[in-house]
């Protein structure tokens, strides 16, 4: 008779505790501020990349998964006003690590014919705030890009970045990136002694710490001219204000029938080359041998040559 009163006390119990565990997940979902939410969202990433989110037509389904038809990233290219939109945007929030003052949210959307996905962590610590975002990217497709320098090619990258009350440009973190079929040509000023280059394959992988990018390795394979070097970017705000410091070796090569290449300029001759990268994001300096070159068309504000 004890037993069988037992095992009822303990199926009680267990029933009490789904009970518990439905109840406080219906609350959660009837009552999370999913506008709040947005706002916020919006808000820290205009304060972390200096990028306006413009999100249309959001769905909502059970527990916690947000989705939107399209989002409109408004100063993705040079800091003008034109909008690249990403698609399908879904943020999946994990329940449990909101009771533990966390947010974690596994982030998913479509952008530039490819997809960009990865996790988004917030911690609200009663000493320090720490953000941290962990994703990847693949098939990006720069020919929607109007930078003029890289028109067409395909982006895949892996990155890891952390930080907290110091600021977003304060972190540390490890970004990586491999672009395969890069063409550079169609934007490059016609005074520029640099000829159209096709490149197979170009990588490199970038050291983030205190508000300084470490550029460790660029590589660049192409039929007619192989790049590589280093260097540094010192992160500022805006993003496009951030300081550029590249040294790259370059060498270049006889162009074979068929490579696709341009026939090279008469002032360039084949062989081994310094080529420099200073100035800022939005407005770079480029040197040849410690020659100023032309190798773009200067931008006009509004984004046009």
């Amino acid at each position: 008779m004890r037993e069988r009163t037992g095992g009822v006390a303990a199926g009680a119990l267990v029933g009490y505790l789904l009970y518990g565990a439905a109840a406080t997940v219906l609350f959660v979902y009837w009552n999370f501020p999913f506008d709040r939410l947005e706002q916020w969202g919006v808000a820290k990433i205009a304060q972390t990349a200096s990028l306006r989110v413009v999100p249309h037509e959001r769905h909502v389904r059970f527990p916690l998964f947000l989705q939107w038809d399209r989002v409109g990233l408004v100063g993705v290219q040079g800091g003008t006003d034109q909008v690249l939109q990403g698609e399908h945007v879904s943020v999946d929030l994990a329940l449990l690590p909101l009771l533990n003052r966390t947010l974690s949210a596994a982030v998913r959307m479509h952008l530039l014919g490819g997809e960009v996905a990865g996790i988004v962590e917030w911690k609200d610590g009663e000493v320090a705030q720490e953000y941290r975002f962990q994703g990847r990217a693949w098939e990006l497709e720069l020919s929607h890009l109007e930078n003029g320098i890289i028109p067409v090619g395909r982006l895949r990258g892996d990155w890891d970045y952390r930080w907290g009350r110091a600021g977003p440009l304060q972190g540390q973190g490890m970004l990586t990136v491999e672009l395969k079929g890069v063409k550079v040509g169609p934007g490059l000023s016609a005074r520029s002694p640099i000829p159209p280059l096709t490149f197979r394959e170009v990588s490199g992988r970038i050291a983030l710490s205190k508000g300084v990018g470490t550029v460790e390795d660029i590589r660049a394979e192409g039929p007619s001219a192989t790049i590589w070097g280093t260097g540094s970017v010192i992160l500022q705000s805006p993003l496009e204000d951030s300081l550029l410091n590249l040294n790259l070796q370059v060498s270049l090569r006889e162009v074979t029938s068929g490579s696709g290449d341009a026939a090279p300029d008469p002032r360039l001759a084949t062989g081994q080359y310094r080529f420099i990268v200073k100035g800022t994001v939005r407005q770079p300096a480029f040197y040849l041998n410690d020659a100023s070159v032309p190798l773009h068309e200067t931008r006009k504000p509004g984004g046009k040559a």
